[in-house]
């Protein structure tokens, strides 16, 4: 239930943790979701892996090369 502009905040945050939970939260807008698929820190691509429904998107992660991302993607429902 957080406001778009939260998460917007949270997505910019320094702090990977911090953008790995806002890939995580289920209000996350998709565009939000795809600017954190790109992003630096791993755990944040994981985290983005294990919630997207985007099938572009997914297809595009998947030459991902942190083996995390790519587990995180096969088991993605």
């Amino acid at each position: 239930r957080a406001s778009r502009s939260l998460l917007g905040r949270g997505a910019r945050d320094p702090d990977g943790f911090v953008r790995s939970q806002v890939a995580e939260n289920q209000s996350v807008p998709p565009v939000l979701l795809t600017l954190l698929s790109v992003d630096a820190d791993p755990r944040v691509r994981d985290a983005v892996a294990k919630v997207t429904r985007d099938p572009t998107l997914i297809e595009r992660m998947a030459d991902d090369k942190d083996h995390r991302v790519i587990v995180s993607l096969a088991y993605n429902p």
